[in-house]
């Protein structure tokens, strides 16, 4: 996959994780004047994770589309 066409892919994983997403921002957002590093750690994670198997699900849609 070329690098604009993966850029272009995380707007629609963010769609899937809105709900991690909207956490993460109302933690970062709450902490905004004195946000730590790890101040929305699990927020962040969460977020994360959830990408993580957007990206995955997507992949294995692909290959079994395509092969």
């Amino acid at each position: 996959m070329p690098n604009e066409q993966r850029l272009l892919s995380y707007g629609a994983y963010f769609a899937k994780c809105s709900p991690e997403a909207v956490d993460y921002g109302k933690c970062v957002a709450a902490k905004a004047e004195k946000v730590a590093v790890s101040a929305c750690a699990k927020q962040f994670n969460a977020l994360f994770d959830c990408i993580k198997k957007q990206v995955i699900i997507r992949s294995l849609f692909c290959f079994g589309k395509n092969g």
